[in-house]
């Protein structure tokens, strides 16, 4: 993998794999702006092996507490694409990220600090996907960093 700044604001990139026994190739480009003291990014990356172009947007409302993000995926051979619009929110013990998608799936999770020091965490995640007809939801619980 190769990144290279051009500017403050602009970083380029690619990697390129070989895989000789199946005689296959894979490649990678991006392109990152993040203008200097601002509050946005924006990516644009294409994935040659796979035929796709991912399109990225960040946006930091408040910083250290509410991110919201977007991305648009595309494949130029089929003209199928996906949109997936996201929140997190980042809370004194907790962190609450959710998103959904342009196909109706919606996600969730829920991180909570549980005691001092981060040492026992608690987690929640949910995925409805309602095209599907699937409901899905689970638990967790980390101990340690």
């Amino acid at each position: 993998m190769i990144t290279q700044s051009l500017t403050p604001s602009l970083v380029v990139g690619g990697e390129g794999t070989y895989i000789g026994s199946q005689q296959a190739t894979s490649n990678q480009f991006g392109i990152r702006y993040s203008p200097v003291k601002s509050d946005w990014t924006g990516c644009l990356s294409y994935m040659g092996s796979q035929n796709l172009v991912f399109v990225n947007y960040k946006k930091i409302v408040t910083p250290g507490r509410v991110s919201l993000g977007s991305e648009l995926m595309f494949e130029p051979s089929s003209k199928d694409s996906n949109v997936t619009l996201g929140a997190e929110f980042n809370l004194t013990q907790s962190k609450i990220a959710t998103c959904v998608d342009g196909k109706g799936k919606v996600q969730s999770t829920l991180s909570t600090q549980l005691g001092k020091g981060g040492a026992l965490n608690l987690l929640f995640s949910a995925e409805v996907d309602w095209p599907q007809d699937a409901f899905k939801f689970g638990y967790g619980v980390q101990i340690g960093g």
